[in-house]
């Protein structure tokens, strides 16, 4: 079983005859995270922003590529 808070890092857990599904997934968790960080209230971790942060760059990276 995987651990949902660690990203794959190959793309053969979402299949390799569709190149968008980790788009998708990437976008679904950064989701996640910006509920537990509104759940949290004024306690919000630095380290939930940064996850944020680094999902956020990693949804970049892949609609770039997409886009060449």
């Amino acid at each position: 079983m995987t651990d949902p808070d660690v990203l794959p890092l190959s793309l053969d857990a979402f299949g390799a005859s569709d190149h968008r599904l980790p788009l998708i997934y990437m976008r679904e968790r950064r989701r996640e995270l910006v509920l537990e960080l509104q759940t949290a209230g004024p306690a919000v971790s630095m380290q939930k922003i940064r996850d944020i942060a680094a999902v956020q760059q990693a949804i970049k990276a892949i609609e770039t590529v997409i886009a060449e």
